[in-house]
C-alpha cells in the first residue's frame, strides 16, 4: 500500500469498523472520508474518501479513493477555478458522495472527518420535513440546538449535493444535517468526534421517535424454537431458530417459505423480520420513505410474492436474499424504512416517487450491487 496519507487511511478505516459495531452503517452503505494535508505539510480540503460498493468489513486502507486539487489556487487569487477540478486517485471509484464530502472541508474549516451514514432513528426523522429540536443535553453534547434536514435529491446528484450545500452555508453553527429521504451528514473535528456525533444523534433521534409514534419499541416474543430463517442448501430448505439451531418448522412455515423458494428462483435465503414496528404494516403495501428501501427492496412490497425482496403477510414479514447476508441487509432496511413511514403518518410526508424509486431499483440490480466486494 502507498504510504501517502497512510495514517489519514487507517482513520477512515478504523471508524468504518467502529459505525459497523454500534449498528450505525451496514454493508456499503453510507461514506467515510478524512481530510488529508497539502503535500503532506499545512491546511488543503483534499481527503481520502470510502469507494463506491466496497463492504466495508473487508476494506483495507489502500481501497480509499485520494480526492485532491480542491484547494484554492494561488494562480487564481485563492480563489477556486473551474479549470481547477477534483483529481480522483485510488484503484476503485470514489463514493459519488464525494462532492458532499468536500462541500463539507470547504464550509467547515474545523472539520477533520466526514460521515454520512444511513442509522435508524435518525434516517426516519428526515420524513418530518423541519428541523428537530433537541434537549438541554442532546444540544450540549451535539454542539447545536436542533438539526436541520436538507431537500431531498436522488443518491449521487448535484440535487443533494446542492441541498446540503444550502444547510451548511445557512445554519454555520450545524455540523450535523439530515438528508431528506435518505440518511444523516456527520462533520466532526476528529474521526472520534464523528463517531460520538453519530452515537449522540441516534440516541437523541430514537428519543424524538418514541415522543411522535408513542411507540415503546418492544421486542415481540419468541417462542422456543420459532423458525425465524431458513436457506435452501443443494435443493433443501433448512429452518433455523432465533439463535442458529436447525429446527422442525410449523408446515404453515414450512409452507410459506417454499412457495416464496418455488417462485422466486433467485432466493436461497430467507428471514422473518420481528419488529415492533414493522409489524404495523403486515398484510399491507409499503412504499419506500428511504432511498435505500426502493433500491434493495422494490418501488414497493406487500402481503404478495413478487418481485419485491420484502413479503408483508399477515402473519409475518419475511425478507428475501440470495444469500443469509443479503437478507440481513434486506431486513435491516425493512425495519428503518417501517420507521421513517410511520414517521411519515405523522408529518403526513408522501413516499418516494415511483418514478425515482423504479430508478434507482434499476441502477441498484445492474451496476451497484454487482460492485460490492
Amino acid at each position: 500500500m502507498s504510504q501517502k496519507f497512510r495514517a489519514e487511511r487507517t482513520k477512515v478505516i478504523d471508524l468504518s469498523q467502529d459505525l459497523i459495531r454500534r449498528g450505525l452503517v451496514v454493508r456499503t452503505w453510507g461514506n467515510i472520508s478524512h481530510r488529508v494535508p497539502a503535500d503532506g505539510t499545512g491546511h488543503s480540503d483534499d481527503f481520502v474518501i470510502t469507494p463506491s460498493g466496497r463492504t466495508y468489513d473487508t476494506m483495507i486502507e489502500a481501497d480509499l479513493a485520494l480526492i485532491t486539487a480542491l484547494s484554492p489556487s494561488p494562480s487564481h487569487g485563492g480563489k477556486k477555478s473551474k479549470k481547477n477540478k477534483p483529481e480522483k486517485h485510488g484503484p476503485f471509484k470514489p463514493s459519488s458522495e464525494y462532492p458532499m464530502h468536500a462541500l463539507c472541508y470547504r464550509l467547515r474549516p474545523g472539520a477533520n472527518a466526514v460521515v454520512h451514514t444511513h442509522q435508524r432513528y435518525a434516517s426516519a426523522l428526515s420524513l418530518l420535513g423541519r428541523d428537530v429540536p433537541l434537549n438541554d443535553d442532546e444540544a450540549a453534547v451535539i454542539g447545536q440546538r436542533s438539526i436541520p434536514t436538507s431537500a431531498y435529491g436522488l443518491p449521487g446528484t448535484k440535487k443533494l449535493h446542492s441541498g446540503v450545500e444550502h444547510v451548511l452555508e445557512s445554519n454555520p453553527d450545524a455540523d450535523v444535517v439530515l438528508l431528506s429521504a435518505h440518511g444523516v451528514f456527520l462533520c466532526g473535528d476528529t474521526a472520534e468526534h464523528a463517531l460520538e456525533l453519530a452515537e449522540n444523534v441516534e440516541a437523541a433521534a430514537k428519543r424524538v421517535y418514541q415522543e411522535l409514534t408513542g411507540s415503546d419499541l418492544h421486542d415481540p416474543t419468541i417462542a422456543s424454537g420459532y423458525a425465524v430463517r431458513s436457506e435452501k442448501i443443494d435443493g433443501t430448505t433448512v429452518f433455523y431458530d432465533v439463535n442458529g439451531g436447525v429446527v422442525k418448522p410449523s408446515e404453515e412455515v414450512r409452507a410459506s417459505h417454499e412457495q416464496i423458494y418455488a417462485t422466486r428462483g433467485d432466493v436461497s435465503a430467507i428471514r422473518e423480520c420481528i419488529d415492533s414496528e414493522v409489524q404495523h404494516f403486515r398484510g399491507k403495501q409499503l412504499r419506500p420513505y428511504l432511498d435505500d428501501f426502493a433500491q434493495i427492496v422494490a418501488p414497493a412490497a406487500g402481503p404478495e410474492i413478487g418481485k419485491a425482496n420484502v413479503v408483508l403477510g399477515g402473519a409475518r414479514a419475511l425478507c428475501l436474499g440470495a444469500t443469509d447476508d443479503d437478507a440481513l441487509a434486506v431486513d435491516s432496511v425493512l425495519r428503518k424504512n417501517a420507521r421513517a413511514a410511520r414517521i411519515a403518518q405523522v408529518s403526513g410526508a408522501d413516499p418516494i416517487a415511483h418514478w425515482e424509486c423504479v430508478l434507482m431499483n434499476v441502477v441498484y440490480r445492474l451496476k451497484y450491487s454487482k460492485q460490492a466486494g
